[in-house]
């Protein structure tokens, strides 16, 4: 229901920064995407765009793909290296 409300609030003109841990339901009313791992941005871009990547999808929605599997491990090691350095 809050998300709704922030949806509408969107549409009316008014700019909304949203802060969900609900990845799927936050891309379904969001326009623009930026998702954070240990305070880096991981992935950024349109909502639609950030719900069909396959590495989005594995790390944060709990799809599984073998043909992604490296590559969210790549991108959750990443950020984990940047974090420690």
């Amino acid at each position: 229901m809050r998300l709704a409300i922030a949806r509408r609030i969107a549409d009316g003109g008014t700019t909304v920064l949203m802060v969900e841990q609900n990845v799927k339901k936050a891309l379904a009313v969001a326009d623009r995407a930026y998702v954070l791992e240990r305070g880096a941005i991981v992935a950024s871009g349109p909502a639609r765009l950030q719900q069909r990547s396959t590495v989005i999808r594995e790390a944060y929605l709990g799809a599984q793909s073998s043909e992604t599997t490296t590559a969210a491990r790549a991108v959750h090691d990443a950020v984990k290296q940047r974090a420690n350095a």
